[in-house]
């Protein structure tokens, strides 16, 4: 009985511990059961994920897939974390996602290359090209939101501004060769396609168009090039607006205004909302910029923080694709610029017309890529590449100038020429500040005709005519006003190398001085290719009407150069002073080599007395009638070359040094006539009867009438004290000496 009692209370006491201890593992088993039914069903999820990832990738439904793929990926690392049979499903979600982000910034890129979007041609113009375009916004925006959500906006940012310029890069090339093929100029075509690489073929066939074809060429670059520009700030504005209104919606949730559908705290469903869809309806409107006022101090609690946080992300990646479209702008005008560059012999051996359309468009290609881009009107790269292609143009011909001008110096005769109407209206154009292209007169390529030899064209010759004055003019001065004509045209249709004309001018205008100072008054033209057998007083007149005539057109020339400057010159503001500076200078360098040519006339009559001069006390006659023959072969030149002023104040001169040296050749320093005095002469006898010192009275009359009687000269007061002279100093000797003799 014992031992029954004791199996009794072992048994009892068996039962009560093993009930006891059913109810926590019933419980364990029924939550191990609850963890792996939410397992399996987080599973389910997982996979019911895969297949909608799939169907929306389908759909391109980029924003909604990338978001289902950031939750099953989350659900992964949570839930589901240490499930080793669904790493495979981890690598699929990886790939997917890859995948997603792949197809939106390709997508994302084919959206804003100009060449994806229909109706090209049309962007400027109301079309059906907008309608196409306005119908994928949502794409865009859908696009915009799954790259935002993936943290991949940046990339696909850069892989744009890196698309955009092989794609830039490969339209100019393409453009390039196109219109090459089209040039009839070039030539081996074929042999250059087989021996050269594409970029090299279209370097080498670049440079081989010619000036018209390469100006359409460049124009229709600028074309495309503009278009792309405009669809990437269009895009770009899009993206600003969309991202900006995300962070708007970030920081300042409103759940009344929440749609069936939407989530509270989504931002992008709201931003998708209120951002204008229509992005390309105004592709002209300028870059916009972010406006980074996501201040992050407003914030109070944590959520605020997390709030404001999000929204400086957004704008910090709406300021990223505001500095990716401009640097963009100026990749395209880098590319514009490189194809200048590339360029710059050939276009410093064309035409001014051609060289001032490239200018032209180049200028406004940068002005509307500037406006475009929000940036200043001057671009400096554009600017640069403008400024160097035409100072090599305007090199080229300032060498090419000076090298015809040398060559028409030194052949120079020194003899009139004819100023025809073409001439003349370049003289005309000159004085105006009018601009006249050298395709826009018919001039002759060759020497204008002289006609000095033949005296039936001599009265046909015609002077050039600068404010109401004749100049005569030689062949070398009409041919230095022709090319400073054609630097001032330079000056007005190359405003960007204004200041550089205006130097060159200068630089030329000082050569042909000094030249001609060479030439002319230091008897070089005896030993240059003209071979003149000696400077003539013609030549000095002729030499002297051209200095008259370039001081005549100075002012003209620094008014045009002025006009010019002073509304382009922004690289130093002191150009403009340096160039009148440098106008006043050469002005008083001519004035100078001018009074040096007319004081050349009295020194040629000089010279002439020194020689006669041995002569006057043996034969007076002779002595007065040479004096009279030069003055009035002088005379006789210069009346017909030097303006009546200038007429009057060289032979005043003369007059004067006549009168001198008349008076000290028959005067002694104490006043007494050496004719009287001093002729002990073994040819004379020791004092002369009445009759020859009344003979040398009348040879000295003789020279004071003469000279009395010349043109357009009027009678100077030398001649009347030569005179009075005359008849005082004989008159009393011829008393003295008869008293004597008596």
């Amino acid at each position: 009985r014992v031992r029954r009692l004791r199996l009794g209370i072992r048994n009892v006491q068996s039962d009560a511990v093993q009930g006891v201890l059913r109810v926590p593992r019933l419980a364990s088993r029924r939550a191990n059961a609850v963890a792996l039914h939410a397992k399996l069903v987080a599973m389910l999820a997982i996979k019911k994920a895969i297949e909608a990832i799939h169907a929306d990738m389908l759909e391109e439904r980029y924003a909604t897939s990338i978001g289902t793929i950031l939750a099953a990926k989350r659900t992964l690392d949570t839930e589901l974390n240490g499930v080793k049979c669904l790493t495979h499903m981890a690598r699929r979600l990886d790939q997917f996602y890859d995948l997603a982000v792949s197809y939106m910034t390709a997508r994302l890129v084919n959206l804003a290359l100009a060449s994806s979007w229909k109706e090209i041609e049309s962007i400027h113009h109301q079309s059906q090209g907008f309608q196409a375009l306005q119908v994928e916004a949502k794409p865009i925006a859908s696009v915009l939101e799954g790259l935002a959500r993936a943290g991949k906006l940046n990339t696909a940012l850069n892989n744009l501004e890196r698309r955009f310029e092989e794609e830039a890069r490969d339209l100019v090339g393409t453009i390039v060769l196109e219109y090459a093929h089209e040039n009839n100029s070039l030539e081996n075509t074929n042999n250059i396609e087989n021996t050269a690489t594409n970029s090299d073929a279209a370097t080498t066939k670049l440079q081989a168009l010619s000036a018209a074809a390469f100006e359409r060429c460049f124009q229709t670059c600028a074309e495309h090039l503009l278009t792309h520009v405009h669809c990437a700030v269009s895009l770009n504005n899009f993206i600003l607006n969309f991202l900006q209104a995300a962070a708007d919606a970030t920081r300042n949730p409103n759940v009344n205004e929440l749609e069936e559908g939407d989530k509270i705290g989504d931002p992008f469903a709201a931003a998708l909302r209120t951002v204008d869809l229509d992005f390309v309806s105004n592709v002209d409107s300028p870059l916009k910029s972010p406006r980074g006022d996501a201040n992050i101090h407003k914030a109070h609690s944590e959520e605020e923080i997390a709030r404001y946080s999000s929204a400086l992300e957004l704008e910090t990646l709406a300021a990223q694709s505001q500095a990716a479209a401009g640097r963009l702008c100026q990749g395209v005008l880098k590319k514009a610029a490189r194809l200048l560059m590339i360029r710059e012999d050939a276009t410093a051996r064309a035409k001014l017309r051609d060289v001032a359309k490239l200018q032209a468009t180049g200028n406004k290609f940068a002005v509307d890529i500037a406006r475009a881009s929000g940036s200043p009107i001057k671009q400096p790269v554009m600017h640069n590449a403008l400024k160097q292609i035409s100072k090599a143009f305007l090199d080229r011909q300032h060498r090419r100038h000076k090298n015809d001008l040398a060559t028409a110096l030194d052949s120079e005769k020194w003899g009139q020429v004819d100023a025809t109407p073409e001439r003349q209206a370049v003289l005309d154009a000159l004085a105006t500040g009018r601009v006249i292209l050298k395709d826009d007169l018919q001039v002759n390529n060759g020497f204008l005709e002289t006609a000095i030899s033949e005296k039936s064209k001599k009265r046909e010759l015609r002077g050039a005519r600068v404010d109401g004055k004749s100049h005569k003019v030689v062949w070398s001065a009409v041919l230095l006003l022709d090319m400073v004509a054609e630097k001032l045209a330079a000056a007005a249709t190359l405003p960007l190398v204004a200041a550089h004309a205006g130097n060159l001018v200068i630089d030329l205008l000082r050569f042909f001085e000094s030249r001609a100072r060479y030439l002319v008054l230091s008897a070089g033209a005896l030993n240059s290719s003209a071979r003149l057998r000696t400077i003539t007083a013609r030549h000095l007149g002729l030499a002297s009407q051209c200095l008259s005539l370039v001081v005549a057109l100075l002012p003209h020339i620094r008014a045009t150069l002025v006009a010019h400057i002073s509304t382009t010159t922004d690289d130093d503001p002191q150009t403009e002073t340096k160039i009148v500076q440098g106008l006043d200078e050469l002005q008083r360098e001519y004035l100078d080599h001018h009074h040096r040519i007319l004081s050349k006339f009295v020194s040629i009559i000089s010279e002439m007395l020194d020689t006669v001069a041995k002569t006057a006390m043996t034969d007076c006659n002779s002595f007065a009638a040479n004096v009279v023959k030069n003055v009035e072969a002088m005379h006789s030149v210069l009346s017909k070359l030097l303006p009546p002023e200038q007429l009057q104040e060289v032979f005043t001169n003369i007059f004067d040094l006549v009168a001198t040296k008349i008076t000290s050749i028959f005067v002694d320093d104490d006043g007494v006539v050496s004719s009287v005095q001093n002729l002990a002469t073994p040819s004379s006898p020791k004092q002369r009867n009445a009759a020859d010192r009344k003979r040398i009275a009348d040879d000295l009359r003789f020279i004071v009438l003469h000279l009395s009687k010349l043109q357009a000269v009027p009678t100077s007061s030398s001649l009347r004290r030569l005179d009075t002279f005359i008849t005082e100093k004989f008159a009393s000797i011829s008393s003295s000496a008869s008293s004597a003799t008596n």
